[in-house]
Formats: structure tokens, sequence, C-alpha cells
């Protein structure tokens, strides 16, 4: 199998930003994330998963 994992920094728009008075102001919320994934072949999905869960 083939495994990957990917770590990378998100930003997102806050909640409940948008109103008069935040105009002009782009405010951001900030999250890492971390991407795992497996490649196999489909009758070892299960097991794979498990692995990795």
């Amino acid at each position: 199998p083939v495994k990957n994992t990917a770590y990378s920094a998100c930003f997102r728009r806050e909640a409940g930003s948008y109103g008069k008075d935040v105009r002009g102001l782009n405010r951001l919320h900030q999250f890492d994330k971390v991407e795992i994934v497996c490649i196999d072949k489909p009758e070892n999905s299960y097991q794979r998963l498990d692995e990795m869960v």
C-alpha cells in the first residue's frame, strides 16, 4: 500500500463576522489540518481504515 500524510495551516472566515461594524475587515479563523491517505486494493480497504483510525 501507498501511505501519505499531509499537514497544512488552513483559514476560514469567522462565523458571524459580517455586518456594518466590521466593514472593510476580513476576519479569519486559523486552524491546522492533518490528512491521512492510503492507497490499496479494494479488498483490503476496511483493514487499512482500522489501521489509520
